[in-house]
């Protein structure tokens, strides 16, 4: 029988033996605090006479006012010792709850940028009981943000002591993965065996994966950067993974160009890392840029404006721009809307208008990529530049006419 059905069985029990009228349940209740008075009286009459000794002590002592004073600093005095237990936690709560919300300060700080972050950090470490008067991680906690708040600012031998002086024994998980990947950010090419203890103890965390892939871009070039960018994809969180996949195509995309930029001419290399990209994130400008270098080196013009006007950076403008120029002949409207994406056509046709002089032709152009893109700073740049032009031409021709 368990333990509630005991106390239900039981409490049937008397149940049934109590009366069951009322009145008679009351009779019954004064009858046993009778008897139990009754047989508690020699009881009482004890207390009667230790209170009756008690007064006949204290009457020589209590009679004079130098006896009463003792007395009331005696009692006071067994009265704090016996509260001194109570008196000593409700002091020493106080203090760990002080000392938290200046740690929560503190890391707020810190997270913010703000510029009291060091010194508030400095103050909680000072302030730090040695018998572990708060939680047993905050001293290691608040030394991991003075750290990395040092790091930040360039000390890199300060934060390296503060790191080496943490006691993470008896530290969480989350701390000691915090100091991992802290000593990973302080790695160097000169001094790798601190990545290579955090990479031993958490070998799939991200953040310490995109340091040790900060040194292989150090050591080994894009190649080899790529090949830990690999790692740090899967080990990243789903929202990050886009972010990483890009920056494993810009990887690729580096390594294909240094490819290209080799003497012996690396084609086949440089196609084998485009692919790569192009697996890894298709749509990244620096896959377009690499695709469109392959396609000139092949001389295959049309293919590398589309895959420069894809990639829409300055580098890949830059590319184009001087590959029009190097042209036998100027392409027409029409070729370059199929060559580039319309609303590159319309900026390269108003900058060849305006080249040829024709301002009315570059105002047109430049209206209807406006109508077509919205504003913009470089489309309102544009506009600006092109009406300015064209007011010239206007006083020009009104002067000509007088």
């Amino acid at each position: 029988m368990t333990e509630r059905g005991s106390h239900d069985a039981l409490r049937w029990t008397i149940r049934r033996l109590l009366p069951r009228t009322r009145r008679a349940r009351v009779w019954l209740l004064v009858g046993l605090a009778v008897l139990t008075l009754a047989l508690l009286g020699p009881v009482f009459t004890l207390l009667g006479q230790g209170f009756d000794v008690i007064a006949w002590l204290a009457g020589p002592v209590l009679g004079s006012a130098a006896g009463r004073l003792a007395f009331l600093n005696v009692a006071l005095l067994v009265t704090l010792l016996i509260l001194r237990p109570r008196l000593r936690a409700h002091l020493a709560a106080r203090r760990r709850d002080e000392l938290c919300a200046r740690h929560r300060s503190a890391l707020e700080l810190r997270c913010r940028g703000a510029a009291g972050a060091e010194t508030a950090l400095l103050r909680v470490l000072r302030h730090a009981p040695r018998e572990s008067i708060g939680p047993p991680f905050l001293v290691a906690q608040a030394g991991l943000a003075l750290a990395s708040c040092r790091l930040a600012r360039g000390d890199r031998r300060s934060a390296t002591a503060l790191l080496d002086a943490l006691d993470l024994r008896t530290a969480p998980l989350e701390i000691v993965r915090s100091a991992a990947q802290l000593e990973a950010m302080l790695a160097t090419v000169d001094d790798p065996a601190r990545l290579d203890r955090a990479l031993a103890r958490f070998p799939h965390d991200a953040s310490i994966l995109r340091e040790a892939r900060r040194l292989a871009l150090e050591r080994g070039g894009p190649a080899a950067a790529a090949a830990l960018q690999l790692r740090v994809v899967e080990a990243a969180l789903p929202c990050e993974r886009v972010a990483e996949r890009a920056r494993l195509a810009e990887l690729f995309a580096a390594a294909g160009m240094l490819a290209l930029a080799q003497p012996d001419g690396g084609l086949a290399a440089a196609e084998a890392l485009l692919e790569q990209a192009e697996r890894a994130d298709r749509d990244a400008p620096a896959t377009a840029l690499l695709a469109g270098d392959l396609a000139a080196r092949r001389q295959a013009t049309g293919q590398a404006l589309r895959d420069w006007a894809r990639a829409a950076t300055t580098e890949a403008w830059q590319r184009i721009i001087a590959t029009l120029d190097g042209l036998p002949e100027a392409l027409g409207s029409a070729e370059l809307v199929d060559a580039l994406r319309r609303e590159a056509a319309l900026v390269i046709v108003a900058r060849d208008a305006l080249r040829r002089g024709d301002a009315a032709r570059a105002h047109r152009a430049v209206r209807v990529l406006l109508r077509r893109t919205g504003p913009s700073e470089a489309v309102d740049a544009l506009l600006a530049f092109v009406e300015r032009e064209t007011q010239v031409d206007g006083m020009a021709s009104r002067r000509d006419g007088r």
